[in-house]
């Protein structure tokens, strides 16, 4: 009823299971209650005495109007648009995650090739948000650089490498012509005219 050969494969199963939940197990663990610090409104400790404004508001329009268009979006949109980081780990991770889906083919990988193909590119979309979280990119400079790796990634695997190309197997036709002798040529079940005497 049972067969014992899958043993091991059940068994690689339910590691691959505990891995998976393992990460959560350990977060659940370790976090605590945060502090909660609380301030009161009428806490003279950190009132601060009013003055007048320094720089009065329109002075503040003008330079916060032209300023910030004139240098963010001439100099620094330029550094931002779109992460490298997220493109180049986006790239990497799924091209190995692709390469994995055409060479592990065994039935011992079902579930362990799955689960190593979502760690790769749950590590690419950490770094992705590694840089937002660093606020060394916006998100939407991050997402572009994502797509833009992932799309890269899986042009290369369609157009450029061979992982799910069909292999040849066996002799094709001229070489299998090449190896017969006079006595293996097939007549096709047809020897009327045929001279040749085995």
């Amino acid at each position: 009823m049972f067969d014992k050969a899958r043993i091991p494969f059940v068994v690689l199963d339910v590691v691959c299971v505990v891995l998976a939940v393992l990460p959560l197990g350990v977060l659940k663990l370790i976090t605590k209650k945060p502090y909660q610090r609380g301030f009161f409104c009428n806490d003279e400790s950190i009132k601060y005495p009013f003055h007048d404004s320094t720089v009065t508001s329109t002075v503040l329009y003008t330079v916060g109007f032209t300023v910030p268009i004139c240098s963010e979006y001439c100099l620094s949109s330029r550094l931002s648009f779109y992460s490298g980081h997220s493109s180049f780990s986006m790239y990497c991770m799924l091209f190995l995650a692709l390469y994995l889906q055409a060479r592990m083919r065994g039935d011992w990988a079902r579930l362990l090739r799955p689960t190593i193909q979502f760690a790769l590119v749950a590590v690419s979309i950490y770094v992705g948000l590694s840089r937002v979280s660093d606020y060394k990119h916006h998100w939407s400079d991050v997402l572009t650089g994502l797509i833009q790796g992932a799309i890269i990634a899986v042009l290369i695997v369609v157009y450029v490498s061979d992982f799910f190309k069909m292999k040849k197997t066996g002799f094709s036709q001229k070489e299998e012509d090449s190896h017969t002798t006079l006595h293996e040529t097939s007549t096709n079940g047809n020897h009327y005219g045929n001279s040749h005497q085995p």
